[in-house]
C-alpha cells in the first residue's frame, strides 16, 4: 500500500469535477484508491463519497493506493493531485 499527503491547494477545494477526473484515473487500473480526511475514508473510484467528505482549500487528505498496480498509478494520480488539487 502507497500513501500520499497532499494539502489542497484550489480554492474550490475537492468538488465534483476533480473527483470525476480522479475516478477515471483510478478506473485505469486494477488498483484499490480511497481518500482519508480527518478519519473519514472515501473510495475514490465513488464520486458521491469524494464529494462527501467535504474537502476544501487548505485542508489535509491522504491518497491510499492498494494493488497490482500501485507504483504505476502512483505517478499519474500524483501528478494530477498536484496539479489540480
Amino acid at each position: 500500500m502507497i500513501q500520499i499527503d497532499h494539502i489542497i491547494s484550489c480554492i474550490d477545494g475537492l468538488h465534483a469535477r476533480p473527483a470525476a477526473e480522479l475516478a477515471n484515473i483510478a478506473s485505469e487500473y486494477a488498483i484499490e484508491v480511497y481518500i482519508n480526511k480527518d478519519g473519514k475514508i472515501a473510495n475514490i473510484k465513488n464520486i458521491t463519497e469524494v464529494v462527501g467528505l467535504c474537502a476544501k482549500y487548505g485542508q489535509k487528505i491522504s491518497i491510499l493506493i492498494n494493488g497490482d498496480n500501485e507504483k504505476k498509478s502512483l505517478k499519474t494520480i500524483k501528478k494530477y493531485i498536484e496539479e489540480k488539487l
